[in-house]
């Protein structure tokens, strides 16, 4: 079992599929989420929308990006991106059947520069608010 106050004294990025989407990185934070709910296919389906037109041509969705997964009464669920809270969703994604303890959860996506003295990488990286 992951010690979630251990996790959150430390920092550091984890790539939930390196191969596949080589510029996403996760928070320590989003991971335990990931381990803890048994839901990286979540945070792969936010992963592969950045690969969305609408997002990946949109400059402030290339900086920041709010995230909302909602779970209904039924069971279905809908992730949805936009820039800012007031704003109307630029993507969203259908589930017919998700089995998740909470109602509702928020992640951010944000732009990340890792700069050295040889080069410059911007990778998305997704932490909870």
């Amino acid at each position: 079992m992951i010690d979630l106050e251990e996790l959150l004294k430390t920092v550091g990025f984890f790539r939930p599929q390196p191969h596949l989407f080589p510029k996403f990185v996760m928070s320590n934070r989003a991971r335990f989420i990931a381990i803890d709910q048994d839901m990286f296919w979540v945070f792969e389906a936010i992963a592969s929308h950045q690969l969305h037109p609408k997002i990946w041509r949109n400059p402030k969705l290339k900086k920041f990006q709010i995230w909302d997964f909602d779970i209904a009464e039924d069971e279905s669920a809908v992730l949805e991106v936009r820039s800012h809270d007031d704003e109307e969703a630029v993507c969203t994604q259908r589930f017919e059947w998700v089995s998740f303890p909470f109602k509702s959860i928020r992640f951010l996506v944000v732009e990340f520069r890792c700069v050295t003295e040889k080069n410059c990488k911007v990778f998305q990286y997704c932490d909870l608010p």
